[in-house]
């Protein structure tokens, strides 16, 4: 099997992960944060080495402000529904995930205005177009750094420094980015980041981060025990506690912290160059096939991209690749937004995602078979 559906999440991990997994999951699935014997104390030990490391893989200020979630989706509408009430004003662009979508629209159900800023071809274009919204008035700013369709990167750097010098909290939903491309939260003005452990970070699915880098408050999403301040009848100000009541995935967070030790060991610009340079491979020769339609978008790209088939539903483009031992997705990859920015909504896509083990020989499998395909079809 040749696995190219990366974006959703990564298949392959680290050995350390798997070991990590499986260790701690015999030995830690115990009250891990709320008793005193030893292998709870150890597991809290583990715990926050992972949080340590992550804290200094992004850049943050501090390791309290590292939220273990379930996933990217989780963190995210923490942040969003933490951050906003009715009467303020969010600023997204017109790429985001349903993540961000949906929330946004749910806010905008219950009095906060919602501004779209157009994600363009062109980066000066596109802080431009962040720049108006800003001047409109704005509480926040969500951001997808990667489009999960087309692979675009969004100059979040640009946008977010502007909008820090307007005092708008900055969030970044990094769910395509965090892995390989290299995020530092400080540098790059972040004030939350929103990502998930499975993909990029080679983590299990079932893992999330919400990471919060200075003073910024959130009401909290759920509400429940914590293990520490029970007498209180409200969560923890404190971070990490107030936003992790109940038991968390423990062996979930401690592998997270493998695969982040892991991306920390060979780099993230190493695992970057790899997987945009397979992508590039594929656009390029994927554009010399008759039939075949190649999505370009945006000045930079990362390791993921869109075609189509022009003679066949990408769905039915999906299901001849699998035929072939190839696996990518079909449709529209819950972004709506971003198939209606660059004119694909009505047939969707076929995404090809690589990743840090991919290799070239694949990506040359999948040339064959797209050839093999289209003349088919022709």
């Amino acid at each position: 099997m040749i696995y190219f559906d990366c974006a959703a999440s990564s298949l392959k991990k680290p050995p350390s992960v798997y070991d990590a997994y499986l260790d701690a999951m015999r030995r830690f699935s115990c009250g891990v944060g709320r008793s005193g014997y030893g292998a709870a104390v150890r597991a809290g030990e583990l715990i926050y080495a992972a949080r340590e490391d992550i804290a200094d893989f992004f850049g943050m200020q501090s390791a309290s402000g590292v939220i273990f979630t379930q996933n990217a989706t989780h963190a995210i509408n923490i942040a969003l529904k933490g951050a906003l009430s009715a009467g303020d004003r969010l600023v997204i662009s017109d790429m985001e995930h349903n993540a961000v979508y949906r929330s946004a629209l749910w806010l905008g159900s219950r009095g906060v205005s919602v501004d779209f800023s157009h994600a363009a071809h062109s980066d000066d274009e596109t802080c431009e177009s962040f720049a108006a919204a800003f001047e409109r008035g704005a509480r926040a700013v969500c951001v997808t750094h990667v489009s999960n369709v087309f692979g675009n990167v969004l100059p979040i750097r640009r946008i977010f420094r502007e909008a820090r010098r307007r005092g708008i909290i900055t969030i970044l939903d990094a769910s395509q980015s965090a892995g390989s491309i290299r995020i530092n939260m400080t540098d790059d003005f972040i004030d939350i980041l929103c990502c998930p452990g499975h993909k990029g970070l080679m983590g299990p699915q079932g893992t999330g981060l919400l990471l919060i880098n200075g003073d910024v408050t959130l009401s909290p999403l759920i509400h429940g025990g914590t293990g520490g301040a029970s007498r209180d009848e409200d969560m923890p100000e404190y971070l990490p506690d107030r936003f992790e009541a109940g038991t968390g995935h423990t062996a979930g967070a401690i592998a997270l912290g493998e695969g982040v030790r892991f991306i920390k060991s060979i780099g993230c610009e190493a695992i970057f160059d790899h997987e945009k340079s397979l992508a590039a491979l594929m656009k390029r020769g994927l554009s010399k096939i008759g039939g075949v339609t190649v999505y370009e978008y945006g000045e930079n790209t990362a390791g993921l991209f869109s075609f189509n088939i022009d003679a066949l539903d990408c769905e039915q483009t999906a299901a001849r690749l699998w035929e072939h031992g190839i696996c990518v997705r079909s449709g529209l990859h819950c972004a709506p937004l971003a198939h209606k920015t660059v004119g694909t909504l009505e047939r969707g896509t076929v995404r090809v995602s690589a990743g840090a083990f991919n290799k070239k020989s694949e990506a040359d499998a999948l040339l064959r078979a797209v050839r093999d395909i289209a003349r088919g079809s022709a």
